[in-house]
């Protein structure tokens, strides 16, 4: 039983803090309203000056480089056994 009166309590504190939290917030919003307003223009404006200037300086033209192993077959291939001795 006692222990049902403590999760009790720390979820009322739980709930009393996210309330108080939630007045702060909702005080910040109403007293810097044009300030925040302002500073998301100014991320939404910057991501987009970098997207735009990735996207301009990316190459047009990609070079991509494939390397394979060529096998051939010689019949012809016959030892020097001159060279191989000496």
């Amino acid at each position: 039983m006692r222990n049902k009166q403590t999760i009790i309590y720390g979820i009322s504190l739980a709930i009393l803090i996210f309330l108080l939290k939630w007045l702060e917030m909702h005080f910040i919003v109403f007293d810097h309203q044009m300030d925040i307003y302002i500073g998301v223009v100014a991320v939404i404006f910057t991501g987009l000056g970098i997207w735009l200037a990735l996207k301009l300086r990316k190459p047009k033209v990609q070079t991509v480089v494939i390397e394979k192993e060529i096998f051939t077959a010689r019949t012809d291939f016959s030892i020097n056994h001159n060279e191989v001795s000496s």
